[in-house]
């Protein structure tokens, strides 16, 4: 793009701004793994949500401030639309997001697939006076719920880590609160910063107050927490005077 703006072939540069937008913007996964693959270490994800945050639409930032502090019921909403949509005629629940799709467009309203699952339960919070670990169960499955086994339905990951934990003499506990709380993910990887330094705090907080104000013999377990950059930062958060250990797993 610099050359092309050099060279004053400005229609190329604008038909290039144009491409990258798309395919190097909005696509970015910005995980920051591509870190991994690069001979120099750029993190290209951090660019990604740079930019992103430089663009973000106002009027998106402030619905995303506000799903930041109702996540509970923005979950559980997902959750039932989902158990209602496959109860019914596959057919049904797809035409009604074909229509979503045509009026607000494909980038805002997702389409439906008859392979979705259901949605899943509420995450709840749970206390062990002889607690080894905080547990935190990722939102994700308030909204989607386990696949079918072929004995029936399944109860989840969640679920599945506290019974294993139980069966080994594991004491853990879950903060209050859990269903309110989010990784932040959402809300970093597309720049909406304010929502997720909302979120950030009130994670913190509540797993601050879950490992008894910092007692060391509490370690913090977070499901998923090598796959969630938000997550990954709140951990090392936790690090700074808050948690004194933190056990990524």
């Amino acid at each position: 793009m610099a050359a092309a703006e050099q060279r004053g072939d400005h229609a190329l540069a604008a038909a290039l701004r144009k491409d990258y937008d798309y395919d190097g913007v909005q696509t970015c996964a910005a995980d920051g793994m591509c870190v991994t693959a690069c001979p120099v270490l750029i993190n290209t994800g951090d660019l990604v949500r740079r930019l992103r945050k430089e663009n973000a639409n106002t009027v998106a930032a402030a619905g995303w401030n506000k799903a930041a502090e109702n996540w509970g019921t923005v979950t559980a909403a997902g959750g039932l639309a989902l158990t209602v949509a496959k109860a019914m005629p596959a057919p049904l629940p797809k035409a009604a997001t074909a229509v979503g799709r045509a009026l607000l467009g494909p980038e805002a309203v997702p389409a439906y697939a008859a392979v979705l699952p259901g949605g899943g339960s509420r995450r709840r919070a749970r206390r062990d006076p002889d607690s080894l670990a905080v547990f935190f169960p990722a939102c994700i499955g308030t909204m989607f719920g386990p696949a079918d086994a072929p004995e029936g339905a399944a109860k989840g990951s969640a679920q599945a880590f506290l019974d294993l934990c139980e069966r080994a003499g594991v004491g853990v506990t879950v903060p209050d609160g859990i269903d309110s709380l989010c990784c932040g993910t959402p809300w970093k990887s597309k720049g909406f910063s304010q929502g997720y330094e909302a979120m950030t705090v009130k994670v913190l907080d509540r797993l601050y107050q879950a490992s008894g104000r910092g007692e060391p013999a509490c370690g913090v377990r977070c499901r998923l927490l090598h796959r969630r950059p938000g997550h990954h930062e709140a951990a090392r958060g936790c690090g700074r005077g808050k948690v004194r250990r933190a056990a990524i797993c």
